[in-house]
């Protein structure tokens, strides 16, 4: 038996609720321009204060941004850092 599913509960991957749920645009929407703070992914050459513009939302939440650079990397909430500018 051990654990148990609760129908009303939801585990989201971050702390903002489901993906499309962003009441005061903290994280940005389709079309925003963001600010890298910290990126957690140890594989890119990102830097904190690059900017770009989130052009996707995955269904997990994943700000997909295409950086002024020309690079694409998606932001992770609960695990990056960044900034709406």
């Amino acid at each position: 038996m051990g654990d148990t599913m609760h129908s009303d509960r939801v585990a989201y991957p971050n702390d903002y609720g489901p993906p499309d749920h962003d009441p005061r645009g903290r994280l940005g929407s389709v079309g925003a321009r963001v600010r890298a703070v910290h990126v957690a992914d140890s594989y890119t050459s990102l830097l904190p204060g690059a900017e770009g513009k989130v052009v996707l939302i995955d269904s997990m939440g994943n700000r997909h941004v295409k950086w002024d650079d020309g690079r694409t990397l998606a932001l992770v909430p609960g695990i990056d850092r960044w900034e709406v500018i």
